[in-house]
């Protein structure tokens, strides 16, 4: 596995400026998959793991590269927590906590 990025990031969101702690690493994955005959089988995933806190809910997510980018995931799981319905962000396989 290596890292890539290790680093706080500042993401707008509407008026807020919202401190994300976000971390991508690059991993191989063994598939059964061959496109060509000198294929070894192994495709390279990034996968990105973020926290954050916003209104008082502590949220830790992963998601590959790929699949989202960070500003547009921290907005939707910011919009998420702003209409208030929480379980959604389970739904989505968000880990949250409400901060104390």
């Amino acid at each position: 596995m290596e890292q890539h990025f290790n680093c706080t990031e500042i993401i707008p969101y509407h008026d807020t400026k919202i401190s994300v702690h976000w971390v991508r690493n690059e991993y191989k994955k063994k598939s059964d998959i061959h496109i060509f005959e000198e294929d070894d089988g192994y495709t390279t995933i990034e996968k990105d793991y973020i926290s954050f806190k916003y209104k008082g809910i502590e949220v830790q997510d992963n998601y590959e590269s790929d699949e989202h980018d960070l500003g547009s995931r921290v907005f939707e799981i910011c919009s998420i927590i702003d209409s208030g319905d929480l379980e959604r962000l389970t739904e989505i396989n968000v880990k949250w906590k409400i901060s104390e």
